[in-house]
C-alpha cells in the first residue's frame, strides 16, 4: 500500500509537475522552445487519461471487489449496464484509476516515435510496466478486477493516441516526417 499505491501516486504527480514546469519554462527560455510541443503533449496526454478515467469512475457506478458480498463486502454485484437497486450507494471503482495513471505513460511511445522507434518501444514498455505494477498491486488489495485494469490499459493507449493523431496531427517535433 505505501510503496506502490501511495508512492506510485506521488511518482506520477512529481513527473507530471516536473513536465508541467518544463513546459511552462519553455515559453520563457528560448533554448527550451523546441521541446514545448512534445512536453505539452505528454502533460496533456497524462492529465487527460487520468481525468477521463476519473470521470468514468463516477459515471459507471461499479463497485470494487472488496465491496461485494461475494468477497466479504456488503453490496450485491450489479453489472455495468444493470439498474442499481434503490438505496444502494454508488460504486466508483471502474475503470481502475491507479492503473490508468501508470498506463497513461504509454504516451511516451508517441513522444519518442518521431525520433527513435527503439525509444518509442521503450516508452511503451515503461507505460505498460508501470500500469501493470499499479494494477496488480490494486488487484492484490481487492480494489479492482483484472477487467478494470484492462480497460484502464485501453484508455491509457487510446487517449494518448487520439491526442497525438488528432490534436497534434501526428507531429510533435519541428521538421518531423512520417
Amino acid at each position: 500500500n505505501d510503496l506502490i499505491h501511495t508512492g506510485g501516486r506521488w511518482l506520477v504527480r512529481i513527473v507530471v509537475l516536473l513536465a508541467l514546469t518544463l513546459w511552462t519554462a519553455s515559453f520563457f527560455a528560448g533554448a527550451l522552445r523546441d521541446i514545448q510541443r512534445p512536453v505539452g503533449y505528454l502533460v496533456s496526454a497524462v492529465i487527460l487519461t487520468i481525468g477521463i478515467t476519473g470521470l468514468l469512475k463516477l459515471l459507471t457506478n461499479i463497485d470494487c471487489p472488496w465491496d461485494l458480498s461475494e468477497f466479504g463486502g456488503r453490496r450485491p454485484y450489479v453489472g455495468l449496464l444493470s439498474g442499481r437497486p434503490d438505496g444502494l450507494a454508488a460504486g466508483h471503482c471502474f475503470p481502475a484509476a491507479h492503473a490508468s495513471s501508470g498506463y497513461a505513460f504509454m504516451a511516451l511511445y508517441f513522444l519518442a516515435y518521431e525520433r527513435s522507434r527503439t525509444l518509442a518501444r521503450v516508452g511503451l514498455a515503461v507505460g505498460l510496466c508501470l500500469g501493470a505494477i499499479f494494477g496488480l498491486a490494486q488487484q492484490s488489495r481487492g480494489a479492482h478486477f483484472a477487467s478494470h485494469d484492462l480497460w484502464s490499459a485501453f484508455l491509457g493507449w487510446m487517449i494518448p493516441l487520439t491526442l497525438y493523431a488528432f490534436a497534434f496531427g501526428g507531429r510533435l517535433y519541428a521538421g518531423s516526417q512520417r
